[in-house]
């Protein structure tokens, strides 16, 4: 029982779709304040194409067909918009 008592349960934090625009909001206040500015979406884009080239990249590595590939993205609950952008890149190598 004291075991218990002391065990400290953590807060669930929301997702990271909910936690991305408020970390890109306060990093363009901090800029801001530090008289420096940066296009902050542009960068966070730039990043999600990037990965999704990763992503076609590895999936052409292991030699995946396009229905494995769909499974696989299916199993990790990416967006549509982003199963879409990879499989355009997959297309194209």
């Amino acid at each position: 029982m004291q075991l218990l008592e002391k065990t400290v349960v953590p807060i669930i934090q929301p997702s990271a779709a909910t936690n991305t625009p408020n970390i890109i909001r306060k990093i363009s206040e901090i800029l801001n304040r530090a008289g420096k500015s940066a296009d902050m979406l542009a960068v966070d884009r730039e990043i999600t194409n990037i990965e999704t080239e990763i992503d076609a990249e590895v999936f052409a590595l292991y030699g995946l067909t396009e229905s494995e590939i769909n499974a696989v993205m299916n199993s990790l609950a990416l967006r549509l918009s982003q199963q879409q952008k990879i499989l355009e890149h997959f297309r194209h190598l």
